[in-house]
C-alpha cells in the first residue's frame, strides 16, 4: 500500500500487496513474495496495515474485480477514508503488539533466517 507501485492502466493509486495468486498464472508461487491485488485480487481477507501512521487520513477504494486470471477488468468501486488515532491524545493511547502476522513480514524481509545479532540490529535501523 505504501510507497512505489506499478500503475496499472486504467488506474491511479497503490494496490494493496497480498500473497496469494491465480494458480492459472502463476502455477508455483514463490513463497512470501508479494502480489498485487489487481493481478489477484483478494480472495479471502485478513489484513493489518503496521505502517499506518498515527493521525492520519487515509483513502482507501475497493474495486469487485471480474474476468478470467491473466484479463481481469475492474468493476463497481466503493471508496472511503479512514482516519488513524494519535498515539496519545492526552486521554488516551493507541499502541499495538506486532504478533504473528508482523513476524511473517519479518520472515519474508530476512529470507526466513534463523534470528543473529546481526538481523537483530539491522531490523533496528529499518
Amino acid at each position: 500500500m505504501h510507497g512505489p507501485s506499478p500503475v496499472h492502466p486504467g488506474t491511479s493509486g497503490d494496490w494493496l500487496k497480498g500473497l496469494k495468486v491465480f494458480k492459472t498464472l502463476q502455477p508455483d508461487p514463490k513463497p512470501n513474495v508479494q502480489n498485487s491485488t489487481f493481478e489477484d485480487p483478494i480472495q479471502s481477507l485478513l489484513w493489518s496495515d503496521y505502517i499506518a501512521d498515527p493521525g492520519t487520513t487515509y483513502k482507501f477504494t475497493i474495486a469487485a474485480m471480474y474476468g478470467q486470471p491473466g484479463a481481469l477488468r475492474q468493476g463497481d468501486t466503493i471508496t472511503f477514508n479512514i482516519t488513524t488515532e494519535k498515539v496519545d491524545d492526552g486521554k488516551q493511547g493507541v499502541w499495538f503488539n506486532r504478533g504473528s502476522i508482523a513476524s511473517q513480514a519479518f520472515a519474508r524481509d530476512f529470507n526466513n533466517a534463523a534470528m543473529t545479532d546481526e538481523i537483530a540490529n539491522d531490523a533496528i535501523t529499518k
